[in-house]
């Protein structure tokens, strides 16, 4: 039976990111890899794959992968990731529908449920997550 990367994924994502459930978090997100391995009835091997293969790198191991946790889209208002303060680059993209400009020219960029509002530095990754928006 194939594994299905993306299921497994969208799962992590809810559990690392929103809802944690059962496991046990940290105040900066982090979790046991093991028990999520567990929770998530994969093997280490997989979950290594996920954090490699990710195109947007939303996960991340820390130095000797006993833990791990999304690097961001958090809508747990709790979980601080201690990012480091940057200067951006000169041109950042937001990825969204055309039928939200209107509301964005308006109303500016909004956060929403999370905790910050997600630009990218490239042309191409915005528009992959505007494709892949549904509104919500």
């Amino acid at each position: 039976m194939a594994i299905d990367y993306t299921k497994i994924s969208r799962h992590m994502s809810k559990l690392l990111r929103h809802d944690p459930g059962t496991l046990k978090m940290d105040k900066a997100g982090w979790v046991d890899s093991y028990e999520l391995c567990s929770h998530l009835h994969i093997g280490i091997d997989t979950l290594e794959h996920l954090v490699e293969t990710n195109d947007k790198k939303r996960f991340v191991f820390n130095e000797d992968k006993s833990m791990i946790r999304a690097s961001q889209g958090h809508s747990i208002t709790t979980i601080d990731l201690e990012l480091k303060e940057e200067i951006p680059p000169k041109h950042l993209y937001h990825g969204t529908k055309d039928e939200f400009l209107k509301s964005i020219f308006k109303e500016g960029l909004l956060k929403q449920n999370r905790q910050h509002v997600h630009l990218s530095d490239n042309i191409g990754t915005a528009m992959n997550v505007a494709n892949r928006r549904n509104g919500i």
